[in-house]
């Protein structure tokens, strides 16, 4: 059975001020940062999240929820909404998490989440939410992109092409691809592209099995997949060491 909110009840609710939904603007960037991750590391990624990123409480919940019931994922929001004793611009990020977070766990793009989100801000910001979030989405589309699990790894990103080519030219082993196949899934989509463009012929069909086959993928798993391979461009000389770096 889907939950319905009653209007007179969302509205009564969803009384906030021009400088209130300004603010709340900054949950679907969230969101989207979270959308990010999701589509990088699949849901796994959710209980990571909520380890280093939970400082909204609604947020944290949600995240939990679809770990343990991705398919009454949206009841269980509404209920959570319902129950709480939310008013004003904490209503209105609430309500925001509560309608987009199914939508991020199935994969939206930014611009869909954007405009499937627009609705709950009113007519009266229209103009301002279309300024504000119009220039959000550019930036994603101009590569603004998110980090991954071993932040190092987004070091991959400033590699000439020469340089990107020679290191996927060096995973030959086994071991190499499978680190590969890791590593995609906690980083983000600009990375993912670069080796998808670069690892073709019998090495991608490794890797795709690979992802077929990794279940139940620990962070640490993923972590530890990137940074060999951030190691083996440091040892080919393709990537500057880290003086420091902690093992």
């Amino acid at each position: 059975m889907k939950i319905v909110m009653d209007a007179g009840y969302l509205s009564s609710r969803l009384v906030c001020s021009i400088e209130e939904k300004k603010k709340c603007l900054g949950m679907i960037k969230a969101l989207d940062m979270w959308n990010h991750v999701i589509s990088g590391a699949g849901l796994l990624a959710l209980e990571c999240l909520t380890e280093y990123h939970s400082t909204d409480d609604f947020l944290r919940r949600a995240a939990l929820a679809a770990i343990r019931d991705i398919d009454n994922l949206e009841n269980i929001l509404i209920q959570y909404l319902i129950t709480g004793d939310y008013h004003g611009k904490e209503f209105l990020e609430c309500l925001l998490i509560a309608d987009g977070f199914p939508l991020i766990c199935k994969g939206a793009t930014t611009k869909e989440l954007v405009e499937h989100l627009r609705g709950w801000f009113g007519a009266d910001f229209s103009e301002i939410y279309d300024s504000e979030m119009k220039e959000f989405c550019n930036d994603q589309e101009l590569g603004q992109t998110h980090p991954s699990i071993y932040p190092e790894f987004d070091k991959l990103l400033n590699l000439s092409e020469d340089a990107f080519a020679a290191l996927c030219d060096s995973m030959t082993e086994e071991d190499d691809l499978k680190d590969v196949a890791l590593a995609l899934k906690g980083t983000n989509e600009q990375i993912c592209d670069r080796f998808h463009s670069h690892i073709t012929g019998y090495r991608k069909t490794i890797i795709d099995i690979y992802t077929q086959l990794l279940n139940n993928i620990r962070r640490i798993d993923v972590e530890w997949a990137q940074k060999n391979i951030i190691r083996k461009g440091e040892f080919l000389g393709f990537i500057e060491a880290e003086e420091d770096e902690e093992e």
